[in-house]
């Protein structure tokens, strides 16, 4: 019984990414098709936020990896600030984050990311030269606007409309309006 304690102690362990303290992507993609299913078959909205801290490598050449290991845990504090128990949160590398919300569609999701969005601009960020100011982008999405993608694949392409844009903000995936998963 202890092996098999300390074996699934150390799987957990393998899904937590160390510099921020979040599951990481492996347990992201473990929990994705649970959550789609389960938001199908109870006909319950499931919203995807990524969000993407914006000019993070330039920030790192400047002020240093000690820096960067700073801001991925206070973003991820600001995270996990914001979103609910139920909510599944993880940092997939490189200042990049994503929130699984469960039961919150697309204006619910939305209104959250800017949350956090206001949230991660307004810290002041210290670095060895004093404090550093940082923003983020991010793509919301919900099971309407999956259509043949995921609703991860979804949110991805609208953060990415969001950076086009000159960064810090919030972009929604369009709708699918022929959808009959849940009501708007």
């Amino acid at each position: 019984r202890s092996a098999l304690r300390t074996q699934k102690r150390l799987e957990q362990i393998a899904m937590v990414d160390a510099p921020s303290g979040l599951w990481n992507k492996a347990f992201l993609d473990l929990q994705m098709p649970p959550f789609m299913s389960l938001a199908r078959r109870a006909r319950q909205p499931l919203a995807c936020i990524v969000g993407e801290l914006d000019d993070l490598q330039a920030l790192i050449q400047t002020h240093g990896q000690d820096f960067q290991d700073n801001v991925i845990k206070s973003v991820a504090n600001v995270f996990l600030g914001e979103t609910r128990t139920e909510d599944v949160v993880c940092h997939c590398g490189n200042g990049r984050y994503v929130a699984l919300v469960p039961s919150t569609d697309r204006a619910g999701a939305a209104n959250l990311a800017d949350r956090i969005r206001r949230e991660i601009e307004r810290q002041a960020f210290c670095s060895d030269v004093g404090a550093v100011e940082l923003t983020c982008s991010f793509g919301v999405a919900d099971m309407l606007a999956t259509d043949n993608l995921s609703v991860l694949d979804a949110a991805d392409t609208a953060l990415v409309r969001s950076k086009e844009t000159g960064g810090n903000v919030v972009t929604l995936a369009p709708g699918n309006p022929g959808s009959k998963d849940y009501p708007a």
